[in-house]
């Protein structure tokens, strides 16, 4: 009888507890992204896209950028950041990549801009937070594709990690 009563009493506390901090709103963007800001700067459109993928990051370094490639009217750069522990060594990793295009027909350039990026892969405790310069160059191009690549530190020898929430303050240009 007594243990009727402690789960009675426990399922009465839960139903208390779950109506007491009501109501509850989320917003969703894209994915698992927490926050994005992007105010004041090329990018002010905000993500355009994202998904998980595998790869290297190059030399086994991350906070680095490969050099802006124009294709028609976009030119777009590569970015790295660490999002884990073990992230960015010379072995293959799941990868989270976000896109960011900028507002159309850009005058003449170079933009520079530094995407800070918070995120949480798998069951990590904490989130990873690093930052990287993008700068764009407009050579033929009128409109500027930014492409960051967040190293979870996952290898891909393991089941592909959880993707927690990912953070993205954009400033600069």
């Amino acid at each position: 009888m007594a243990t009727g009563v402690a789960i009675l009493a426990m399922v009465a506390g839960f139903a208390l507890a779950s109506t007491a901090f009501l109501p509850f709103t989320s917003t969703t963007v894209n994915g698992n992204q927490g926050a994005i800001s992007t105010a004041n700067t090329i990018y002010s459109p905000g993500i355009s896209g994202s998904w998980f993928t595998t790869g290297t990051a190059p030399s086994g370094s991350c906070e680095s950028t490969a050099p802006s490639t124009t294709t028609n009217t976009l030119s777009t750069a590569n970015a790295w950041v660490a999002g884990g522990a073990g992230a960015c060594a010379t072995h293959d990793d799941y990868v989270y990549q976000l896109n960011f295009t900028s507002a159309n027909t850009l005058s003449a350039g170079p933009y520079t801009d530094t995407f800070t990026i918070s995120s949480e892969f798998g069951g990590a405790a904490s989130f990873t937070t690093e930052s990287v310069s993008v700068v764009c160059t407009l050579s033929g191009a009128d409109q500027c594709q930014a492409d960051i690549n967040i190293d979870s530190g996952v290898q891909t020898t393991s089941a592909q990690p959880l993707v927690g929430p990912i953070d993205v303050s954009v400033s600069g240009s």
